[in-house]
């Protein structure tokens, strides 16, 4: 899947993909936050889907506590991992409760 930059600040990256399951529009998002109170990095993985993309998964992945002088190098790296490694069939990670809510959808797009 091809990600792309959709927010960058000093505090957060995040990408996106779109991409279908079972014929169901879905979007796939990788993103990095700093959390300037706690002074970690945190990079999650995660399906958006739902009217507008307003609901998200659990995430498929997700690295916490990143800390150093390089916080931001090691955050980046495990993000470009997550996105290297991204597939469709990673929908089916998900616990059977999200695949339904998802099936729904499939339900209500026709």
């Amino acid at each position: 899947m091809k990600f792309d930059l959709v927010k960058k600040d000093y505090q957060r990256e995040i990408y996106q993909s779109s991409f279908n399951w079972k014929t169901i529009p879905l979007i796939a998002q990788v993103s990095m936050q700093y959390h300037t109170f706690l002074r970690f990095w945190d990079v999650e993985y995660l399906i958006l889907y739902g009217d507008n993309y307003s609901y998200g998964t659990p995430d498929i992945n997700r690295k916490s506590d990143i800390t150093g002088r390089n916080g931001r190098k090691t955050a980046r790296a495990f993000a470009k991992r997550y996105m290297e490694e991204a597939v469709p069939n990673d929908v089916e990670k998900l616990g059977g409760f999200y695949q339904n809510q998802i099936q729904i959808l499939k339900s209500k797009v026709k």
